[in-house]
C-alpha cells in the first residue's frame, strides 16, 4: 500500500508542498531562536559588562517569535492543515461512497453497516492525518539535519552521545509499536462490531419487542461493549506507555549533555551560549529520531486504513485518484437525470442469476415487455419472483443472458434502469429519518401540485388528513412512526413522482383490504403505464396482458 499512499500524496502536490514549506519556515524560526540565545548569552557572559546590546537581542527574539506565531496561528493551524486533511479525507469518502452507490442496489453488501461507518470515519481520518503528518515530518527531518550540523560544529562528542542516547530510547519505544498497532486494530474492529449491533437493534426494534428479546439483545450489546472496552483500554495503555518512553528522551538528553560538557564548561571550552544552543536544539534531534523510528509504523498504519477503505470501493488504484472536494464553496448541482427514453419494448434473452456462492437463483428467462402492457409474475415461495423483478429493475447484475431496451443492449443495468426509465418498489420499502415530504422528494425539485398528485395516486391523502403536520410529519428512523402499509405507499408516492416509463412492483397490493387494493390498482393503471409486478389477486391476474409463472426452485 506504500505505493498507493505516495500516489495519494502526489495527487495533490500543491497543498503538500505549501504545508511542508510553512512547516520548514516554522522550524527555521526555532533554529534562529537557538542561535540568537547562544549569541546573546555569550555576549553577556564575556565579562565586558556591555549590556547595550540587550534591547537588540530582545527585539530580534521578539520579532522571530512573532513571525512564528503569526505563521502558526494565522495560516498553518486555522487553514492549511485542516483544509488539507479534510480534503484528503473527503476525497476518500467520496470515492468509496461513489463505488458503493454504483453497485446494483439488490446485491448483498460485503460488509456490515457498522463496519462501513467505522471505516468511513476512523480509517479516512487516519489517512487524512497521515497526509499532514508526512508534510510536517519531511520539514522536521530537514530542519533537524541543519540542527545536527550546527551542534556538530559546536561539539562533536556531545552531539554523537546525544544522538546515540536518543536513538536507543526511540528503539525501545519502537519495540512497543507492534503491540500498539495490533491492539489499535483490535480496538477499531471491536468498535465496528458495536456499531453494527447498534444499527441492527435500531433497525429491528419492532422485531425485538415482538419477540420479547430486549434483555437478550441488551446482554449481547453489553458483551460487545465489554470487548470494545478491554481492547480500548489495552490500546490506550500501550499508546501512553510508548509516548512516555519517547517523551523521556528530552529529560535524558538534557542530563547527558550536562554530564558531558560539565568538565569543558569548567575549562572554558564550552560556553553558556553553547549549552543554551544544545538545549534549544535537543527537541529537534529528539523529534527527528522519533520520526525515523515511527515512520515505518505510521506508513503501515495508514496503509492498513487505505486498504480497508479500498475493500469497500473498487480497489486502491481508483481510490487514490483525486476527487473534487468543495470545502469553501457550494458544490455544483447534481447531474440531471438521464433523458427519458420512451419504452417500446424491454426484452430479456436467456436471463439468469447466480448468487455469490454459485447457487442458481434463476435461469433461461425469455420475456418481452411492451409499452402499456401489464405483466404479472406468479409462483411459489422461493421460485425467484423477486429476483426476476430485481433483474428487470437493474437491482441485480445478470450473470447470464442480456436485457435490451428498444433493441439496444443494456451494458450496465444499474445505471440505465433508473427514473425516468424505470422505477422499482421492493417488498421491504425503506424510508429515511425526516419528513414525509423529504421522503417523497429525496432531494428532487418538484412543485406542490406534483407532490400532491403523487400522494393522491398512492392513496396517502386520507392518511395525511389525519396527521396534524401533513406532509411535514416526521416519520422517525426508517419510518418507524408509520404503519407498514403507509411506509410502502410513501415509497410508492416517491416512485410515482418520478413518472417512470416502467414500474416494477414487488407485491404492491399485499396487506391491503379489497377496496383499498382495487382503488390503488385503478390509480396504477391510469395513463396505461407499463407494469411488471408480482401479484396474487385473481382480478389482477384477469387484467394482465401476460402471466409469468415460475416453477418451484
Amino acid at each position: 500500500m506504500t505505493r498507493h499512499l505516495l500516489r495519494l500524496l502526489a495527487a495533490r502536490p500543491g497543498p503538500q508542498l505549501l504545508l511542508g514549506a510553512c512547516w520548514t519556515l516554522l522550524r527555521t524560526t526555532l533554529l534562529l531562536t537557538g542561535l540568537l540565545l547562544q549569541a546573546a548569552l555569550d555576549a553577556l557572559a564575556d565579562g565586558s559588562g556591555d549590556w547595550g546590546h540587550i534591547p537588540l537581542w530582545a527585539g530580534l527574539l521578539a520579532v522571530n517569535e512573532a513571525a512564528r506565531l503569526a505563521l502558526w496561528y494565522g495560516l498553518v493551524l486555522p487553514r492549511l492543515e485542516p483544509e488539507y486533511t479534510y480534503t484528503v479525507r473527503a476525497g476518500l469518502q467520496d470515492r468509496v461512497l461513489a463505488a458503493l452507490l454504483a453497485r446494483p442496489a439488490g446485491a448483498a453488501p460485503r460488509h456490515p453497516t457498522g463496519e462501513v461507518v467505522s471505516r468511513l470515519g476512523g480509517d479516512a481520518d487516519e489517512v487524512g492525518v497521515f497526509a499532514i503528518w508526512s508534510a510536517s515530518n519531511v520539514a522536521r527531518l530537514l530542519v533537524a539535519g541543519a540542527a545536527v550540523a550546527v551542534l556538530w560544529a559546536t561539539d562533536v562528542r556531545a552531539t554523537l552521545a546525544l544522538v546515540a542516547l536518543i536513538a536507543l530510547v526511540t528503539a525501545v519505544g519502537r519495540a512497543l509499536g507492534g503491540p500498539v498497532e495490533r491492539h489499535r486494530a483490535a480496538s477499531r474492529a471491536a468498535a465496528g462490531e458495536v456499531g453494527t449491533r447498534v444499527a441492527e437493534i435500531v433497525g429491528g426494534l419492532a422485531t425485538v419487542r415482538a419477540g420479547r428479546a430486549e434483555e437478550r439483545v441488551v446482554a449481547r450489546l453489553a458483551v460487545a461493549n465489554a470487548v470494545r472496552r478491554r481492547a480500548a483500554v489495552r490500546d490506550e495503555v500501550l499508546t501512553s506507555l510508548q509516548g512516555a518512553v519517547l517523551r523521556a528522551t528530552t529529560a535524558l538528553g538534557t542530563g547527558a549533555v550536562l554530564l558531558l560538557v560539565a568538565g569543558q564548561m569548567r575549562a572554558g571550552r564550552f560556553s553558556l551560549g553553547d549549552l543554551a544552543l544544545f538545549l534549544a536544539y535537543l527537541p529537534f534531534v529528539t523529534e527527528a529520531v522519533h520520526t525515523l523510528g515511527t515512520l515505518p509504523g505510521r506508513i503501515r498504519q495508514a496503509g492498513v486504513s487505505l486498504d480497508r477503505l479500498a475493500q469497500l470501493g473498487d480497489g486502491p488504484a481508483r481510490l487514490v485518484t483525486p476527487a473534487p472536494v468543495h470545502l469553501r464553496a457550494e458544490p455544483p448541482p447534481p447531474a440531471p437525470p438521464p433523458p427519458r427514453s420512451p419504452l417500446e419494448r424491454l426484452a430479456a434473452t436467456g436471463l439468469g442469476y447466480r448468487h455469490a456462492d454459485g447457487q442458481r437463483a434463476l435461469s433461461d428467462v425469455d420475456l418481452t415487455l411492451t409499452a402499456g402492457s401489464v405483466t404479472v409474475v406468479t409462483g411459489p415461495v422461493g421460485a425467484g419472483k423477486s429476483t426476476l423483478l430485481r433483474l428487470f429493475a437493474g437491482q441485480l447484475p445478470p450473470t447470464e443472458g442480456e436485457l435490451c431496451w428498444n433493441g439496444q443492449r443494456i451494458d450496465r443495468p444499474q445505471e440505465f434502469l433508473v427514473p425516468p426509465r424505470c422505477g422499482y418498489l421492493p417488498q421491504d420499502a425503506r424510508l429515511f429519518s425526516g419528513t414525509l415530504r423529504e421522503n417523497v422528494l429525496l432531494g428532487r425539485a418538484a412543485d406542490e401540485h406534483a407532490v400532491r398528485a403523487a400522494v393522491r395516486l398512492a392513496l396517502l391523502a386520507d392518511d395525511l388528513a389525519r396527521m396534524p403536520d401533513g406532509l411535514e410529519t416526521v416519520v422517525g428512523p426508517r419510518g418507524q412512526r408509520l404503519s407498514g402499509g403507509q411506509v410502502r405507499r410513501v415509497a410508492l408516492a416517491r416512485l410515482l413522482l418520478r413518472d417512470p416509463e416502467l414500474l416494477v412492483l414487488d407485491d404492491p397490493l399485499a396487506g391491503l383490504d379489497i377496496d383499498t387494493a382495487r382503488a390503488l390498482w385503478t390509480n396504477l393503471r391510469t395513463r396505461r403505464r407499463t407494469l411488471l409486478l408480482v401479484a396474487h389477486e385473481p382480478w389482477v391476474l384477469g387484467e394482465a396482458d401476460a402471466l409469468v409463472e415460475l416453477p418451484r426452485a
